[in-house]
């Protein structure tokens, strides 16, 4: 059976839109919780951590901060589970050095993330995460991709990123090959950082801001992923981000007519690579992925199957990570490799 990955809402920059940290004098922030909707990020929901809490990935040029909720607080399942945990910690540290392998990172470049407490219970998507971002009108990138680009910390005290997994599924924890019963967690993960890094939407099923209702000054926040989303048929692209707003109606989301024309992606693919909009709404899947149909083993579709790895970008979702404003490594200088 497929399983359908969350919907990482992330804020992005795009080819025309240059985004400093927090342009307006934003105070609220917003973060994704452990059911995938966005809150109001407060020194409550992040207390602080004590250094010793901090797992600290070092990529060849950037540093990941991991903080691993599932072991601050003794759990004793996902990543602290007393068989499989380290195994877990590990092949999440593989994934995070495959990413720092694929883009250029300011000199000071970090990001610091949240590895929410695990959920068990096997009854909804596999993983899902999404950076922090700030209640600023617009279109923007998030914490992740600022701290990443240009070694500026939006917040010591708040992550700029979190991620929650369910290990109530039967998973592949290691780096070898899936059982054909398991889903295989590098794949899975590193789909999810993927959304982080801010391949992603913030669109409800109207159109509307998802962060609206969770920012306090209901901020019109949308991803520059949906401004590069366009209705084929009309030829109208759906979103604007100055002055911010959406131009389409309910009826497009769901017209499995939508691509992407982010022009260094366009050119890698050949076209315009199809975004998933299927004839019925899907929470947290809806508009933040590939259509299927564009490739068959494209890391950033909606679902994945048991017994399934995609453990790397294909060259045009690359593409597309430079078209939300990334510098990409040149292959033949990558030194991190996924067997």
């Amino acid at each position: 059976m497929r399983r359908f990955l969350g919907l990482v809402v992330a804020v992005l920059v795009g080819l025309s839109l240059v985004v400093t940290p927090n342009i307006a004098g934003a105070t609220d922030a917003l973060y994704m919780d452990a059911n995938r909707k966005y809150k109001l990020a407060t020194p409550e929901v992040f207390p602080p951590v004590e250094s010793q809490y901090i797992h600290t990935v070092d990529g060849t040029r950037a540093t990941w901060n991991v903080t691993y909720q599932d072991v601050v607080t003794n759990s004793n399942i996902g990543f602290d589970d007393a068989a499989n945990g380290a195994t877990r910690r590990a092949t999440l540290d593989a994934v995070l050095q495959y990413i720092d392998d694929q883009i250029v990172e300011h000199a000071s470049g970090a990001v610091d993330i949240n590895v929410a407490v695990s959920e068990t219970d096997g009854g909804g998507f596999l993983a899902a995460a999404g950076p922090t971002f700030w209640c600023t009108d617009g279109c923007t990138n998030g914490w992740v991709f600022l701290h990443l680009t240009t070694g500026a910390d939006q917040d010591p005290t708040t992550p700029d990123m979190t991620v929650t997994v369910d290990f109530g599924y039967s998973w592949n924890d290691d780096m070898g090959a899936p059982a054909g019963g398991e889903y295989d967690l590098f794949s899975v993960l590193l789909h999810e950082f993927t959304h982080g890094l801010g391949l992603a939407s913030l669109s409800l099923s109207d159109g509307g801001s998802e962060a609206t209702a969770g920012c306090t000054n209901n901020a019109v926040v949308y991803f520059i992923f949906d401004d590069f989303t366009r209705r084929v048929s009309s030829n109208n692209d759906l979103w604007d981000c100055s002055p911010v707003g959406y131009s389409g109606t309910a009826a497009d989301l769901i017209s499995d007519d939508l691509d992407w024309t982010g022009p260094q992606c366009n050119t890698a693919y050949g076209s315009n690579p199809p975004i998933y909009a299927p004839g019925a709404w899907a929470d947290g899947s809806s508009l933040a992925h590939w259509d299927p149909s564009a490739a068959a083993n494209s890391l950033m579709q909606p679902s994945i199957s048991p017994g399934t790895q995609r453990r790397s970008y294909l060259p045009w979702e690359r593409s597309a990570l430079e078209d939300l404003g990334y510098t990409t490594i040149p292959v033949g200088l990558m030194s991190f490799t996924v067997e």
